[in-house]
């Protein structure tokens, strides 16, 4: 089953953030009735974005 991230993170109710290309994009989040926060980077653009939010 073919599908596109971005068209099933919107039908599961989930948050998609698009970068500029090569660009730095950093989503920290927390889960509904969760302390767990979840870090994630877009590109290689954004490891430094990421290592500074851990």
């Amino acid at each position: 089953m073919l599908f596109l991230l971005e068209s099933e993170l919107a039908h599961v109710s989930g948050k998609y953030v698009k970068a500029k290309p090569f660009g730095n994009e950093v989503i920290v989040s927390r889960s509904a009735g969760s302390s767990t926060l979840i870090t994630t980077g877009q590109n290689r653009a954004s490891v430094t974005g990421v290592a500074e939010e851990i």
